[in-house]
């Protein structure tokens, strides 16, 4: 697990849905839906409504002679935006603890 999550429960499968909990806004689990999965090299969860406001957050994976490049981004869209972007939270710190956890857990793989 990382650092970052709280739970996360559901299938990880093209077309899964997934319950995300996350430690920066544990009183509010994210319902996830996969609507893409390349393994090992992407996967996009979606969440919210992209009409009226949702995310991507997509995850890469582009392996090069020196090892592997990772990257997520996560994109907002939608009508309700401009009313909800104050409300969210920074998740700058959130995501980059994320990725340092990814990191130790992937290198951990290799000692």
């Amino acid at each position: 697990m990382n650092s970052t999550v709280v739970s996360l429960s559901g299938e990880i499968v093209l077309g899964g849905k997934l319950i995300l909990v996350s430690q920066i806004a544990p009183q509010q689990p994210f319902k996830l839906n996969i609507t893409a999965l390349q393994v090992p090299q992407r996967m996009v969860w979606q969440s919210g409504h992209p009409l009226f406001f949702g995310g991507d957050r997509t995850y890469s994976l582009q392996t090069t002679p020196e090892g592997g490049i990772f990257t997520m981004r996560e994109i907002f869209q939608g009508l309700m935006l401009p009313l909800t972007a104050k409300a969210l939270p920074d998740f700058r710190a959130n995501f980059n603890q994320f990725a340092a956890d990814l990191k130790t857990a992937a290198e951990s793989r290799f000692v």
